[in-house]
């Protein structure tokens, strides 16, 4: 028979036990609505902050379908594209080689025979004595250019816009230090109802200078293709307008007739010494452009 001593020290080490139960089980519950409480807190900040972020949550609404839209992503690529073009150019001029997880990166060479382009040999009349350079505005004097980039352009066209985006022209004329004389010469195509209209304002500031040229070039390749009509209609050109557009056509023609554009973007590069020109009639980046360029053109 157990002493009323033992009954006692059993029922409280019971008690204790219980009362050790219910505080561990009182713990893990309270931890677990703490460490939930605390991460939907955080979670609340992170989201307050990318709301505060943009100006708001309709922003933010505004922000997500902006950034998951496929133009802005084709637009986010086409501007890092250039940026890394440009970085490499730099890395190449001042002979700093690529790396790639510690290993030199090789560039496969291109095969040229698989690009689209047309080769062909200009007259010194047609380059010289019909008004073809006269009626140009370069960035550079011809007469100190060993060779020419002409960029056949329809500012309403997306392909058009990309390419002029990417930059293929400028880099061309960085990769051989300056030796080409650029211009951008405008190609309205007629199935794009605002292509002359902004084609005119174009042609009306180069007659100004290169510089206002390239400006309102970059003006509507800015836009969206539905706001090209109404940045057309703002601007301001004392030159007349049938006048303007009897220079378009006559470049047009000009352009079909020697180089046998008939679509944009349309890139011509010419050697000005032996008059050779190769007419890209598609959209290429500039690598291979550049490899064309040096088979075809240079020196050639």
């Amino acid at each position: 028979m157990m002493s009323k001593t033992t009954t006692s020290s059993s029922s409280t080490f019971t008690t204790i036990l219980l009362l050790i139960a219910t505080l561990g089980i009182s713990y893990l519950v309270y931890k677990d609505v703490f460490v939930t409480s605390n991460l939907e807190s955080q979670i609340e900040t992170l989201v307050q902050a990318e709301y505060n972020r943009v100006g708001g949550k309709e922003n933010y609404e505004k922000y997500t379908k902006l950034v998951n839209s496929k133009v802005y992503k084709e637009q986010q690529s086409v501007q890092l594209d250039n940026t890394l073009k440009q970085i490499q150019l730099l890395e190449k001029k001042n002979g700093i080689e690529p790396e790639t997880s510690g290993k030199k990166k090789v560039n496969s060479p291109i095969d040229i025979s698989k690009i689209q382009y047309i080769t062909g040999t200009l007259t010194d009349k047609q380059l010289w004595n019909d008004g073809f350079l006269q009626t140009k505005t370069f960035d550079q004097d011809v007469n100190n250019s060993d060779y020419l980039a002409l960029e056949y352009s329809d500012l309403e066209c997306p392909y058009c816009k990309a390419f002029h985006k990417e930059g293929a022209v400028a880099l061309l004329s960085n990769e051989h230090k300056d030796k080409f004389a650029t211009a951008f010469v405008n190609f309205p195509l007629p199935m794009h109802d605002n292509a002359m209209a902004a084609a005119e304002d174009v042609l009306c500031a180069q007659k100004e200078s290169f510089e206002k040229g390239s400006k309102v070039i970059d003006e509507f390749f800015s836009v969206e293709k539905r706001e090209i009509a109404s940045l057309a209609k703002k601007k301001t050109c004392k030159t007349d307008s049938k006048a303007l557009q009897s220079e378009i056509r006559k470049g047009m023609e000009e352009g079909q007739k020697l180089f046998k554009v008939s679509g944009t973007p349309t890139l011509v590069l010419v050697n000005l010494k032996t008059k050779k020109f190769v007419s890209f009639q598609s959209k290429y980046d500039f690598e291979t452009i550049n490899a064309v360029f040096n088979a075809e053109i240079k020196n050639k």
